[in-house]
């Protein structure tokens, strides 16, 4: 599958390394002096995450959070930017009916191997507010919804 991939985007000599499979197949992929986050919106097996969707497409999640990463490139925060692939567009559709999104790469650490300090929570918190600040003026967006009903759906 990550040859089919790879054939999809204008990589060079591109060499891919699985970072982890959760909701997603992620990579990094290093293409000479080039870096890039490679994601294959697959879920690992016996993870379920129409919990997140309810009856809404996967792939209109993807688009939004593209959407979302383009609307962001506009403002002060260093955010990830989608790579086209070689038509031209942010999400690739697999033979396999799978969705792949690929972005650029941000260096940084694993937040799940940090120690939590009060330090870190209280940059997290504020990189949130930066957050929240910077996008209270977008449009609407299909964005996953961590509230009751989606709460509900995951005690279903």
């Amino acid at each position: 599958m990550i040859e089919e991939v790879l054939r999809r985007y204008s990589f060079a000599n591109p060499i891919a390394t699985l970072i982890r499979h959760n909701e997603n197949m992620t990579y990094r992929v290093d293409d000479g002096a080039a870096r890039y986050l490679l994601r294959i919106h697959r879920a690992a097996e016996g993870l379920n995450f129409t919990f997140q969707c309810g009856d809404t497409p996967r792939r209109v999640f993807v688009e939004s959070e593209n959407r979302l990463l383009r609307l962001l490139t506009d403002t002060p925060l260093d955010t990830q930017r989608p790579i086209a692939n070689t038509r031209g567009e942010d999400i690739t559709a697999l033979e396999s009916g799978d969705y792949v999104t690929v972005l650029s790469w941000l260096d940084g650490e694993d937040l799940g191997k940090s120690e939590v300090t009060p330090g870190l929570a209280r940059d997290i918190g504020a990189l949130i507010g930066r957050l929240h600040t910077e996008t209270a003026a977008f449009p609407s967006l299909d964005r996953y919804c961590y509230d009751d009903a989606m709460a509900r759906r995951v005690l279903a």
